[in-house]
C-alpha cells in the first residue's frame, strides 16, 4: 500500500513538474516573438526614416462603421474650408 501511495506521490509529481516545465516553456516562446515583433517594428521604422516617412506612423483598422463618421467628417472640414 505505501509503495502505491509513494508511486503514485511520485506521478503527481512528475506530472506537475511537466506542466511547469511546458509553462516555462511557452513563457519562453512568448517572450521571443514578443522580442522579435518588436525588432521588426523598430526594422520597419528605419527603414520609414530613411526614406523620410513619419516614424510614428500608427495603425488603423477600418471597421464598416469607422468608414461613414470619416468620409462625414472629411466633408464637414472641406466644408469649412471652402467657407474661410
Amino acid at each position: 500500500m505505501e509503495k502505491a501511495t509513494a508511486r503514485t506521490a511520485r506521478e503527481t509529481v512528475a506530472r506537475r513538474d511537466e506542466k511547469t516545465s511546458r509553462a516555462e516553456e511557452l513563457q519562453i516562446q512568448v517572450e521571443e516573438r514578443r522580442r522579435r515583433a518588436e525588432r521588426m517594428r523598430e526594422e520597419y521604422q528605419r527603414e520609414l526614416a530613411e526614406q523620410g516617412e513619419l516614424v510614428t506612423a500608427e495603425f488603423t483598422i477600418l471597421t464598416p462603421l469607422s468608414l461613414p463618421f470619416s468620409r462625414r467628417a472629411e466633408e464637414e472640414y472641406e466644408a469649412l474650408v471652402r467657407r474661410e
